[in-house]
């Protein structure tokens, strides 16, 4: 199977399950509902850059689904504000060497 099809498969039914039943299903703050917002970085060139920022990225408290593409070089995060800031996820990002454009909104 190939890998970018399992991980576009598993992001679709991310945000499926998401609409279906609900941000969080009654069981989080009602301030702390998950936003989706796309960062521009510069600095991605291969797949393995893609996996590192997923990687790194998800494993932030708070993230719930990333997805990044080195063509156009992007990465869609799903997150709750009320655990995970903006400027985290940016400093994630370019600890790993990444640069990420306009990273304050």
């Amino acid at each position: 199977m190939d890998f970018k099809w399992t991980v576009t498969t598993l992001v679709a039914f991310a945000f499926a399950v998401t609409a279906i039943i609900g941000c969080g299903g009654g069981s989080r703050d009602a301030g702390n509902e998950p936003v989706t917002e796309t960062f521009d970085v510069v600095g991605m060139t291969c797949e393995s850059c893609e996996e590192a920022i997923v990687h790194t990225v998800g494993q932030l408290k708070g993230v719930d689904m990333v997805e990044s593409r080195h063509d156009p070089g992007t990465a869609t995060v799903l997150y709750r504000p009320g655990e995970v800031t903006r400027e985290g996820i940016v400093t994630a990002i370019e600890g790993l060497g990444y640069t990420v454009v306009n990273p304050e909104k």
